[in-house]
């Protein structure tokens, strides 16, 4: 069984099933280092904070989940990948957090009732989805006047992608994910999106817009990490004077409110 330190948990030796590739280990390790603070902080900051029951949408490998578990009351995690999940359960598991769930789903149908959450989180992941059917069932599962926390992908950041080639390992290649997702906005792509296929670039006044219609009310939009009561990002916010990552804080609004 293949073997992952994550120091920033404390975790020198983390066992982990045999299936991630080279990119998704070493994005494992980058997300968790230096901690969980930066990610508690963020959360404090949009408000998802003394909420009792909360949804972390297209959680990854868990580390918004695990931050929400010190904010919040109970956390539930929701990814479309089995061995993601895996992960975050061994994560969990070897940090003994009994106020986390983690689930294999599918953000367009989740598996549980209608108006359930206080909040929803769902961060850099939308834009790998249809995202108008993952708004609307976000919209179902979050109780009336609860808060919404997205985070998304601008043209800027697939730009930077292609003009500044990585290789986080031998199974990925940020300039070709980059110019596909281009492409893939280019010609109205509207599913099928993965790392392998490119994602989709995204627009703040669009996906706002889709949020008022349906269903939500925003309190707050902006770069990444410029919203909230503290702002500090983890991206700068344009390259090339195109808009990188954005951030939109709205609530469920309350039906007869407007």
């Amino acid at each position: 069984m293949p073997v992952v330190p994550l120091s920033g948990l404390g975790l020198p030796n983390l066992e982990i099933g045999p299936n991630l590739g080279p990119n998704d280990l070493q994005f494992l390790q980058s997300i968790y280092d230096g901690g969980l603070e930066k990610y508690e902080r963020r959360l404090v900051s949009v408000g998802l904070s003394g909420l009792d029951f909360v949804l972390d949408a297209g959680c990854g490998f868990g580390q918004w989940s695990l931050a929400l578990s010190a904010t919040c009351g109970q956390v539930q995690g929701f990814d479309i990948d089995p061995q993601r999940i895996r992960v975050c359960c061994a994560i969990k598991s070897h940090l003994a957090i009994g106020n986390v769930e983690f689930g294999n789903a599918d953000l367009k149908s989740l598996p549980v009732r209608s108006s359930l959450f206080d909040g929803v989180i769902c961060y850099s992941v939308i834009f790998l989805t249809q995202y108008q059917p993952v708004l609307l069932e976000l919209h179902r599962v979050l109780k009336p006047g609860g808060l919404f926390y997205l985070s998304a992908n601008g043209i800027g950041r697939y730009v930077f992608e292609v003009l500044n080639p990585k290789r986080l390992g031998s199974d990925f290649d940020s300039r070709r994910y980059g110019m596909r997702t281009i492409f893939n906005s280019f010609i109205g792509r509207k599913d099928g999106f993965s790392i392998e296929n490119g994602a989709q670039v995204m627009s703040l006044a669009r996906t706002c817009a889709t949020l008022r219609k349906i269903g939500f009310d925003v309190i707050g939009s902006g770069p990444e990490g410029s919203v909230g009561t503290q702002p500090c990002p983890f991206f700068p916010p344009r390259y090339l004077g195109l808009p990188m990552s954005f951030d939109i804080i709205a609530r469920k609004r309350v039906v007869g409110k407007q």
